[in-house]
């Protein structure tokens, strides 16, 4: 090996060094912005939908396979994800569809914020309390929302007398 040859491999080794050095800082500011985006906040779950995108299958039905393919939709009007994201240690969604009830209101702590360009919304990470499930409507578990969507199972919303709209 000359000179030349010793020169190139600890060039190359500079670079790969710096090519993890530097993906190592940008995955750790990341991962900065993630955690101090973590919110609490005490939400009423009004309504369970599929998340935009899902496409139809060949008789025009969603199929739903899993917890990430829901969103919650509050009372006032905010949305919350529910996916599972090695990022943040959150592998429980199933666990989170299957305890939030609609009607119900609970203390949840989430991460992230509403990108429209990117369709993101903030994810919820668990749920800290429940506050209060005087008014969810029948129980639900996992078996009613996975499967073919043909909108809530199991569950009488009551119109909003205030909402003129609906009534």
């Amino acid at each position: 090996m000359d000179v030349g040859d010793v020169i190139s491999v600890v060039v190359i080794v500079a670079i790969v060094i710096g090519v993890i050095i530097g993906i190592g800082a940008l995955w750790s500011e990341e991962q900065k912005k993630l955690n101090d985006s973590i919110k609490e906040e005490v939400v009423t779950i009004k309504s369970v939908v599929p998340v935009p995108g899902l496409k139809a299958n060949s008789y025009g039905q969603i199929i739903i396979d899993n917890a990430a393919d829901l969103m919650f939709i509050t009372t006032d009007g905010r949305t919350f994800m529910n996916y599972e994201d090695p990022k943040m240690n959150k592998y429980e969604t199933g666990d989170i569809l299957n305890n939030l009830q609609v009607g119900g209101t609970y203390k949840i702590r989430y991460y992230g914020w509403r990108d429209g360009q990117r369709s993101l919304w903030p994810n919820i990470l668990c749920i800290v309390q429940v506050v209060d499930e005087s008014n969810v409507t029948e129980f639900r578990d996992r078996g009613d929302w996975i499967g073919i969507w043909d909108g809530p199972k199991n569950i009488n919303i009551k119109p909003d007398p205030e909402d003129k709209e609906k009534n």
